[in-house]
């Protein structure tokens, strides 16, 4: 380290990092100057120096270095893709992540409470668009997670980019509990006439209470016909068949479902039968 008088006036401690570069700091008082350098010396010394330049980095620079690098699925890849571009881009991508503040991020979820939704029912939302709600709890809480997880990267890094998070334990609007709501048997029975073909289907779902992606994805080599039961296994998603469920819980060890014995998905004079691999049901010919 060395400390010179700039003809400024100002005072500048020059330390040399361990990648070979120079790093200075400039202040009115020798003082000041001079404890930064010994500080940065002294974390050199333990291994634990880090360039205070890292901050610099923009959050969508990081942004784009964490999507490249981050072997997660391609569902959760096209959700978080979507997610900073509509709510984060615009708002964070170019500031540096050290001058991003809990206030200012407390401020910008905020403001997400009172914000439309861009898509609804399904189409995108233009501006004369008229009784669009706003974002969901659940919505906010998923956009305040993926900026949270850009610098808990960040701080995992060595050395790190930056030393605090922002956007940690903020106080998020509380996800109200959906009510639950049941079919009356009249309305199931109206429910299974009209589904024609896919009764099968509308059965399953009513019964055994698989998800949708479930429904969709399932196998009959999945179902244990001799004891009634199958297995959840496969999904069906936008990107296409994944192999497991939402959940860790819906691993087949744990989450082999019993078909009820009074209200089977499919007919007692039925056998089943195969199209593309998929489940389907047919009531059987006598021959």
């Amino acid at each position: 380290m060395y400390v010179r008088k700039l003809p400024s006036g100002l005072w500048q401690a020059t330390v040399r990092g361990p990648d070979g570069r120079r790093h200075t700091k400039t202040d009115r008082l020798k003082s000041v100057v001079k404890q930064w350098g010994t500080d940065q010396e002294s974390a050199l010394a333990q291994g634990d120096f880090r360039d205070p330049r890292l901050g610099d980095t923009k959050v969508g620079d990081w942004h784009d270095r964490v999507t490249r690098a981050r072997g997660i699925e391609a569902v959760t890849k096209v959700k978080n893709a979507s997610l900073w571009r509509t709510h984060c881009e615009l708002e964070w991508a170019a500031w540096p992540m050290s001058a991003v503040t809990r206030l200012e991020a407390q401020e910008w979820v905020n403001r997400l409470t009172t914000t439309r939704r861009a898509r609804h029912k399904g189409k995108p939302v233009a501006d004369e668009d008229q009784d669009v709600p706003v974002l969901g709890a659940a919505t906010i809480a998923d956009v305040a997670h993926l900026m949270s997880s850009l610098y808990r990267l960040a701080m995992r890094e060595h050395p790190p980019l930056v030393i605090v998070n922002p956007f940690a334990d903020l106080e998020l609007p509380e996800i109200e509990p959906r009510p639950v709501e049941f079919y009356e048997h009249t309305e199931a029975a109206a429910l299974y006439e009209a589904s024609g073909e896919w009764r099968t289907l509308v059965e399953l779902g009513m019964d055994v209470g698989l998800r949708p992606g479930e429904l969709y994805g399932l196998h009959g080599h999945r179902v244990d016909w001799l004891r009634g039961q199958l297995a959840v296994v496969d999904v069906m998603t936008r990107q296409g068949l994944r192999q497991h469920p939402k959940s860790r819980s819906g691993w087949p060890d744990l989450n082999r479902r019993p078909l009820r014995p009074e209200r089977s998905a499919l007919p007692s004079c039925a056998t089943p039968r195969w199209s593309g691999g998929v489940l389907s049901a047919r009531p059987a010919r006598k021959v």
